[in-house]
């Protein structure tokens, strides 16, 4: 719970340290609000490690353990039980943000830091709303106490048409791709915002073309990678009747 707490404060200061430094021309605001970005990662990082040591550790004082996991689970099914609600399923929705984020404002940063600031402000605004959404949602807190007391000896365990080995990869597989988008969304707006005729370090469009003097999205480095995950997740066990059902993870 404290890790996601910090994960709020920090999106916000990256929030607010950016739009600072870019309305003011202040450098050290916006260097202070990339900066900010690295705490939200690392406090997303501890969350999930953090969830995912409550599940192997079976701790089902833990709300959210207990109604998805118990002892007679294998390890690589408890481990994919952390998404299998959706409260894990936001908990990993926010992970992955938070990386792609990092990763797209250090590869701006070093083309344009002007235009770097307002990404990071834009980026930090996301991952501002997912952990608030995961902090005070209804089911969304993956740390909530168990209110049965004592602490069971057992969980409810795993939904047994989420026991396939494709569960493992395909939920990843489509996040990641989902999550990846947000990284030239990001940057896209940032260049409108600045007005800048293309997004620093992409490839222009020819001339002539309907996406002249500007960059098209899949100029961007991104947008294959975004395009590609979602399909190899939903490749994954193609013909196979658990992805035709109607259980899913979150």
């Amino acid at each position: 719970m404290a890790f996601l707490a910090i994960t709020a404060v920090a999106s916000f200061a990256g929030l607010f340290f950016s739009l600072i430094g870019d309305l003011h021309h202040a450098p050290r605001w916006a260097r202070a609000g990339h900066y900010s970005i690295y705490a939200v990662l690392a406090a997303t990082v501890a969350a999930m490690l953090v969830l995912l040591a409550a599940f192997l550790s079976r701790d089902f004082g833990n709300a959210y353990v207990f109604a998805h996991s118990s002892r007679a689970l294998s390890v690589p099914y408890t481990i994919s039980a952390v998404w299998a609600g959706n409260a894990g399923s936001l908990l990993l929705w926010l992970l992955l943000l938070a990386v792609f984020m990092v990763v797209a404002a250090r590869s701006a940063r070093r083309r344009d830091p002007g235009f770097a600031a307002v990404a990071v402000a834009i980026l930090s605004a996301m991952t501002l709303f997912f952990s608030l959404m995961v902090l005070f949602g209804p089911d969304c807190n993956p740390f909530t106490a168990n209110p049965i007391v004592p602490s069971p000896a057992d969980g409810l365990g795993l939904n047994p048409e989420l026991r396939n080995p494709g569960m493992i990869i395909h939920p990843l597989a489509l996040y990641i791709g989902y999550v990846a988008m947000a990284a030239p969304f990001a940057l896209m707006l940032a260049g409108l915002v600045k007005k800048l005729p293309s997004i620093p370090g992409s490839r222009r469009c020819a001339p002539g073309s309907s996406w002249a003097g500007s960059s098209s999205p899949s100029a961007t480095p991104w947008a294959p990678g975004g395009r590609t995950s979602p399909s190899v997740g939903a490749a994954i066990g193609p013909g196979t009747r658990w992805r035709m059902r109607p259980s899913s993870p979150g």
